[in-house]
């Protein structure tokens, strides 16, 4: 369930009261299972901006005292709902909403500014890629049905991303853990330019900083960094071969729980 809080714009625009306890305890009744989402959530929250980008931190909770209600509008809340809170005491992961047009409607004039599948790609990883969701809107016709370019162009990005996700050319790896670092010992040197890592989020999330290093012969060599990691991170970095792999967890709230570390190649 998607709830704007919206109010008239303008300064003739009617500003109206929502009863939201009310509202949110017929959809319990009616779907016990429905996610609620608005920038307050209550399971869900905005991610602060309609451009798909999520923070670079991202924390899955959020203090809900910092945005009690949807539509709520003060200074640095788009921060707030951007980075979470990582003291915050309500589980609200943030989904990370935009367009594949300019607008969120169809219109003749757009069909030939459909997002490209490589855009769509960065998208996935300024949203899934950060510990967020991506929830891409595409509009339908006056006709009911997606446009041809529209339709095509997911085919396309789900392509994309299947070529992607689907071989881990770290799946036969062994490996190593020593406290708050994780080490991948592959077969034989392997080429990759993309690192998935996640955190066993049923206990929580408390990465706040780390790094991967990859085996270049000499020695370790940092060749990716970051601070939150949560359900997913996806760091995009230059394509290199190494049969060696760790990641190192520099600070967390608690002992980190790294539950996969995968290596992937764009497709």
């Amino acid at each position: 369930m998607w709830f704007d809080g919206a109010n008239g714009e303008g300064p003739n625009g009617k500003r109206q009261s929502y009863d939201w306890p009310r509202i949110h305890r017929v959809v319990r009744e009616l779907q016990p299972d429905a996610v609620i989402f608005s920038d307050a959530g209550p399971d869900v929250r905005w991610i602060g901006n309609e451009k798909g980008v999520a923070g670079e931190t991202c924390w899955s909770t959020i203090d809900p005292a910092a945005v009690p209600y949807p539509g709520y509008d003060a200074p640095g809340v788009s921060d707030i709902l951007q980075r979470g809170d990582p003291h915050g005491s309500v589980w609200r992961p943030g989904e990370t909403d935009v367009s594949i047009r300019p607008g969120w409607f169809w219109r003749a004039e757009e069909d030939a500014r459909v997002r490209s599948t490589d855009n769509l790609l960065d998208l996935y990883f300024t949203s899934v890629g950060r510990n967020s969701k991506l929830l891409l809107n595409v509009p339908p016709t006056r006709d009911g049905t997606f446009h041809p370019t529209d339709a095509a162009r997911l085919a396309e990005f789900g392509a994309r991303l299947r070529a992607m996700r689907d071989v881990d050319v770290a799946a036969g790896a062994r490996i190593s853990r020593r406290g708050a670092m994780v080490e991948l010992t592959l077969p034989r040197a392997e080429t990759f330019d993309v690192i998935s890592l996640q955190e066993d989020i049923r206990t929580g999330q408390v990465v706040e900083r780390y790094r991967v290093d990859a085996w270049t012969g000499g020695g370790w060599t940092p060749i990716s960094r970051g601070t939150t990691i949560g359900y997913r991170k996806l760091d995009r970095v230059m394509p290199l071969a190494t049969s060696r792999l760790r990641l190192v967890v520099e600070s967390a709230l608690d002992a980190p729980r790294i539950a996969r570390v995968s290596l992937h190649r764009r497709a």
